[in-house]
């Protein structure tokens, strides 16, 4: 008689336990979408209008080329560069196909499988092809699209944005177009 009572208060203490771990997943799962709405009413830039220019394109230097190039890799971004001095040659930055591959010492190519040969990769690519001085000094005209990948999105009749619906990822693609 006295171990069914053991095993009666064993199998209580266990559906209490797994009520706890229930009742502290949801507790958790609710926290965090109530934050989440909270964050996103207090962001201002939620409600900003985009800024419609007749000329979207912007000019930049180098600088602001090398500030994209460290970013590709972590976000959704390809990034594409044309040089026109010295002969046409395009450079293409996206994760997974990229084109421009730093050779080692032993003439092997370094394999662009991690972070840490990326950011080699592009510190070269920095140093050897964008801050030689055939282009150190050089505008390059600034073409920014970004598409949609999944999600649900509202258009007007002219296929801008206006609304979404439900979000969804979106793929960037930045040109950088070398000025003579």
């Amino acid at each position: 008689m006295e171990n069914a009572a053991d095993a009666l208060k064993i199998a209580f203490a266990l559906i209490v336990f797994t009520t706890a771990i229930a009742t502290l997943f949801i507790l958790t799962t609710n926290t965090r979408s109530t934050a989440d709405t909270i964050f996103e009413y207090i962001d201002d830039t939620n409600y900003y209008d985009p800024i419609k220019s007749k000329d979207a394109d912007r000019q930049v230097g180098t600088a602001e080329i090398v500030g994209t190039l460290y970013r590709y890799y972590k976000e959704s971004i390809c990034v594409t560069i044309n040089f026109v001095k010295g002969g046409q040659v395009t450079y293409t930055f996206d994760r997974g196909n990229e084109n421009y591959h730093y050779t080692q010492l032993d003439g092997t190519a370094i394999q662009l499988n991690n972070a840490k040969n990326i950011e080699l990769n592009i510190d070269h690519f920095v140093s050897d092809v964008l801050y030689n001085p055939d282009h150190i000094n050089s505008r390059f005209v600034e073409k920014f699209v970004e598409i949609p990948r999944s999600g649900i999105y509202a258009y007007d009749e002219n296929s801008n944005l206006e609304f979404t619906l439900k979000a969804g990822s979106r793929k960037v693609y930045i040109t950088y177009e070398e000025q003579p």
